[in-house]
């Protein structure tokens, strides 16, 4: 496994990376100097780009991870022109990735993601997009000023661990079939609803914040399930917990503070409540329709 330098340098021998991608072989290392580097990038064989943690290594451009290709990128910043497409497997280690030039930083087709102590900022409409069966892992993270929302999840897998998620309209959308384990994430200040889960998605909480935003904290429809542990939710404009046609298990957990109900149950909503505390909410801390 080889070591291939690149720099902006007019003593390089190799200034892009795109040529060193085009050089390299499976398992080298492209190690990047500081600088700023206008990129279109197809991965080709399984291959890691890092620069040195105190420099500073932009990449703007396109980068694409086809099917059963793998790719590391440690210690860069990201600025896509287009989303980062992720039909293979890309593992981020210390990185930023920055919008302003793309509507989503990221995007999944079947793909893997694991991004370990990375920032995801500014996309026009969404952070980090999974489709098809995608699985992600998301590990000391954060999320922040992503337009519409932060994470949308279809039909695909996600795990947060020790993140924070702050400023958008959305923080996670699960759809169709979907699942999601939130474990020490702190989820806060969206102008809607912070959580959204249908179409038989499943979310599960645990050790998590979730608190001051201007719509629901948590709502699920259409035969969703909902996991919550040992879980703080307060401060929601509208009802902290809305069920509708879906089920809601919640143990060890305080939902205080609301603006209006604590918990709402509709249409053959189910919920089974242990050891949690529902206070100072000023309409009720429970609501539920006759069906439910």
């Amino acid at each position: 496994m080889a070591i291939i330098k690149v720099s902006t340098s007019v003593f390089s021998l190799i200034k892009t990376v795109e040529r060193a991608i085009q050089r390299a072989s499976q398992g080298d290392t492209i190690l990047v100097a500081a600088g700023k580097y206008k990129e279109a990038l197809t991965i080709e064989e399984d291959v890691s780009i890092s620069a040195k943690i105190a420099e500073h290594a932009l990449i703007e451009g396109i980068i694409i991870v086809p099917k059963g290709k793998r790719l590391l990128l440690e210690n860069i910043t990201l600025h896509p022109t287009s989303q980062i497409f992720v039909e293979g497997t890309l593992h981020l280690i210390n990185c930023v990735v920055k919008g302003a030039l793309s509507n989503v930083l990221l995007s999944l087709n079947g793909g893997n993601v694991v991004a370990e102590k990375c920032q995801f900022t500014g996309a026009t409409d969404v952070a980090v997009v999974l489709l098809n069966k995608s699985r992600a892992s998301f590990e000391d993270c954060y999320f922040e000023s992503n337009e519409k929302s932060h994470l949308l999840i279809e039909d695909s897998t996600i795990e947060l661990v020790n993140s924070e998620l702050l400023k958008s309209n959305h923080a996670v959308w699960l759809k169709s079939n979907s699942d999601a384990v939130l474990e020490q994430v702190r989820i806060h200040h969206h102008t809607g609803t912070q959580i959204i889960v249908q179409d038989a998605s499943t979310l599960h909480m645990q050790g998590c914040g979730l608190e001051h935003g201007e719509g629901n904290g948590i709502y699920a429809s259409k035969q969703s399930k909902i996991h919550i542990n040992g879980t703080v939710i307060q401060h929601h404009a509208l009802p902290q917990l809305w069920i509708q046609n879906s089920q809601l298990h919640v143990t060890n957990s305080q939902v205080n503070y609301g603006n209006e109900s604590g918990l709402m149950l509709r249409e053959c909503a189910e919920a089974t409540i242990t050891n949690t505390s529902f206070s100072h909410h000023k309409i009720a801390n429970v609501q539920l329709t006759l069906e439910s």
